[in-house]
């Protein structure tokens, strides 16, 4: 991964948007076809994106970015051991669902099997009580730590290779009254904007603790719409042709913003 990025980044630096553009309808060529190859014919892809065949082999060949074998061209990324471990992951989960399908399936059979032919009356439920103060304040209490651990857990997809990440515990005093004040105001959608911002700002230094403070949120925030107002003003000087590519390469794990 490390490679492929910084390949695309001296193809950026050498071709500007016409290169990484080039790539990523390249890149998209091979992704939408069943094999991942498509058959190198430099001057199908020069006609297709309306290119010079030179530009053309040029960003194809001289980056490693592709792979060219028999005549098939392919994304070198799906020979990756990143790539590999995603399918592999992929699988996994397919196959887990499909355990569960059968499974479901099989208890639902059996339990059909087993029902007599005339179910008896179900017994009549007692009204449940109705819910005391206790009984309140201890499901909000529940409610709150169900959503720390959402918001802990957020923040630890971005810092976990950091010092900043958090372990799964019951937060400290500081932690929990800076969580209980913020959470009072901003959404979920909220503590993710502002953590993004965080990792993106080189000269962030807050702890998990510290980010949860409203005013912090806030500033983080603040700071993350003016970064969105930034690049929508960006796209909007883009052709529609140049959106689309950019929003191609960020699905797949390439963002424009890093090259810049």
């Amino acid at each position: 991964m490390s490679e492929r990025f910084d390949s695309a980044v001296r193809l950026r630096r050498l071709h500007g948007m016409r290169g990484y553009g080039v790539y990523c309808r390249i890149a998209e060529l091979t992704a939408s076809s069943p094999s991942k190859k498509i058959k190198y014919d430099v001057d199908d892809l020069a006609y297709d994106m309306r290119e010079d065949v030179a530009f053309i082999r040029q960003i194809v060949e001289e980056f490693g970015l592709f792979v060219i074998e028999d005549g098939w061209l392919e994304d070198a990324f799906n020979r990756s051991p990143e790539a590999k471990e995603r399918q592999r992951q992929e699988q996994i989960k397919r196959n887990r669902s499909e355990g569960a399908r059968k499974a479901a399936a099989t208890r639902r059979a059996k339990k059909a099997q087993a029902a007599p032919d005339e179910p008896e009356p179900e017994p009549e439920e007692e009204p449940a009580p109705a819910p005391t103060v206790e009984t309140i304040e201890t499901a909000d209490r529940d409610s709150d730590s169900a959503r720390f651990d959402r918001i802990r857990d957020e923040w630890n997809n971005r810092f976990r290779r950091s010092r900043r990440a958090v372990v799964a515990l019951t937060p400290d005093p500081i932690t929990w009254q800076n969580f209980k004040e913020s959470s009072a105001i901003y959404s979920d959608a909220d503590y993710c904007d502002a953590f993004d911002q965080a990792l993106n700002d080189q000269k962030f230094s807050w702890q998990f603790k510290d980010a949860l403070k409203p005013s912090n949120m806030q500033r983080l925030l603040s700071a993350f719409e003016m970064e969105q107002q930034k690049k929508r003003k960006e796209m909007q000087e883009l052709t529609p042709e140049q959106q689309e590519l950019i929003e191609y390469g960020n699905k797949h794990g390439l963002n424009w913003d890093d090259f810049n």
